[in-house]
């Protein structure tokens, strides 16, 4: 998949503005998905029939399971099918769409993620997919449009089915499978020639995606120039994309947040070797590969040098085509999103440590301090079953230094400890968010976890009288 800029895995982000009023999880299903399902399917049938005969079988594989996986993304609810979100993109897609009709509009679709890598990326088959996690790093609508003339420049450039020919068509080149052969029939040296030939391929890959960056640039900047926005911004979305990388998670005052009359904070839990938990096994010595040869992507200084070449074609625009508010209001709403999806999808570690830096700014936030309630409560039940590798983190030298202080704090505790956790700090804010409709679930299902049963049932009563209508009846009936 064709990305817009290099960005590393966990880029942090805090949502400038502290008003979430009116935020609900954005709806992740609708009617329109079986048809969505079709029109990938026939798209996907098309593909396969103007496939060349060179390594067809091999290619086809590729083409299906690139499909077969969008599907399940969307059959699964990663993608958001909200008209809150959707009809803001979908604006900005039409106003690109409707002053290109170089575009084959019919071809594309446009699918908003809760993935929480700030990105976007053309799948290659005609779907456009744009990481709301990169929403507040950006200062108004007309640098998403540019990120999107982007990818929609490796669409109609071909980009995506053409990495995928470069790489079938050289892995199974005969002189690739010889060496391969020669390789597997050697005694010494497997691993040393096995990586020098992959070095190679990789290389020679990555040189032809910085082209690929360089040729989305410049086609994206044309469509981009046919609207109305101010084609600066295309200068300014770039220089955003390469500062990402460089921001950093805040501390988490862990003992405040969890300090509780019923269960005080203990220093010692903060006491933890600083490199505890990191892998411990030596490093294989083994060819290193140069980091800029490995890059995807051109330097983004590069290419904002490139492109400010071009923009005194057109300096003046819009910042905003639909209310600057709806901007500032999905952007303050999209940190919450990514958390909503790491939980939905399991991932309860990564979903508290996003949650609790969120708190640390908005302690108020009652979708927040519910969050933090259910992750350590499924992260304890997990625990519980053995399957704690499932859901939380063990550190990693490749991971950020907050996020591994994070997975060292909540790692050293015993499932009883986290179940207390959760139980005194739902205890702590009862009376502020009794209110709330997901904190007083969260909060049930920390007591009964607990085994508090009186305050279970006063909890499980309360939510009985005051949500009758409760969107999480069932699973509170359910609980014995």
């Amino acid at each position: 998949m064709a990305q817009l800029c290099c960005l590393l895995f966990l880029s942090p982000f805090i949502a400038e503005a502290q008003n979430t009023t009116g935020y609900r999880p954005a709806e992740t299903s609708s009617g329109a998905v079986p048809q969505m399902v079709t029109k990938m399917d026939k798209r996907l049938a098309s593909d396969l029939a103007a496939l060349p005969k060179l390594n067809q079988k091999y290619l086809a594989k590729e083409y299906r399971e690139r499909v077969d996986t969008l599907k399940s993304e969307l059959l699964q609810g990663n993608f958001l099918m909200d008209s809150r979100w959707n009809a803001w993109f979908q604006g900005i897609l039409d106003e690109i769409l409707r002053n290109n009709p170089d575009i084959p509009a019919s071809d594309i679709t446009l699918l908003v993620s809760r993935e929480e890598s700030p990105n976007a990326y053309c799948v290659g088959e005609g779907t456009v997919v744009f990481n709301l996690s990169m929403l507040p790093f950006l200062r108004n609508e007309s640098q998403v449009a540019f990120i999107l003339c982007h990818e929609l420049a490796h669409y109609v450039n071909n980009h995506a089915n053409q990495s995928i020919h470069q790489y079938i068509n050289t892995l199974y080149s005969p002189e690739t499978q010889k060496q391969l052969k020669e390789i597997v029939k050697g005694k010494i040296n497997k691993t040393e020639r096995a990586l020098a030939l992959m070095k190679t391929m990789l290389y020679n890959r990555s040189r032809h995606s910085r082209f690929k960056e360089s040729e989305a640039d410049s086609l994206g900047l044309v469509f981009f120039s046919r609207t109305r926005y101010p084609m600066t911004e295309a200068i300014s979305a770039l220089e955003i994309l390469d500062s990402i990388d460089h921001h950093t998670w805040p501390a988490i005052p862990y003992s405040s947040i969890f300090n509780a009359a019923g269960f005080p904070f203990q220093n010692a839990w903060l006491e933890q070797q600083t490199s505890g938990g990191l892998s411990s096994q030596p490093a294989m010595q083994t060819e290193t590969f140069d980091e800029d040869s490995l890059k995807t992507h051109p330097d983004c200084q590069k290419r904002i040098s490139l492109i400010r070449q071009a923009v005194g074609i057109k300096s003046d625009g819009e910042l905003f085509l639909q209310p600057a508010a709806q901007f500032e209001q999905l952007q303050q709403w999209a940190p919450y999103e990514v958390v909503e999806g790491l939980y939905q999808r399991g991932h309860y570690g990564r979903a508290l440590f996003r949650a609790l830096v969120l708190l640390t700014e908005q302690p108020d936030n009652a979708y927040l301090n519910a969050m933090v309630v259910q992750s350590l409560y499924e992260i304890s039940r997990h625990q519980r079953m053995h399957q704690l590798r499932y859901v939380l983190d063990l550190p990693e030298a490749n991971y950020s230094a907050e996020y591994n202080r994070f997975l060292r704090f909540i790692n050293q505790f015993r499932v009883s400890d986290l179940e207390k956790l959760a139980y005194h700090f739902s205890t702590e804010r009862w009376e502020k968010f009794q209110a709330d409709e997901a904190f007083v679930y969260a909060a049930i299902l920390a007591a009964h976890s607990a085994g508090a049963e009186a305050t279970f049932k006063s909890r499980k009563d309360t939510y009985l009288n005051t949500f009758p209508q409760g969107v999480y009846l069932q699973q509170i009936r359910s609980l014995n």
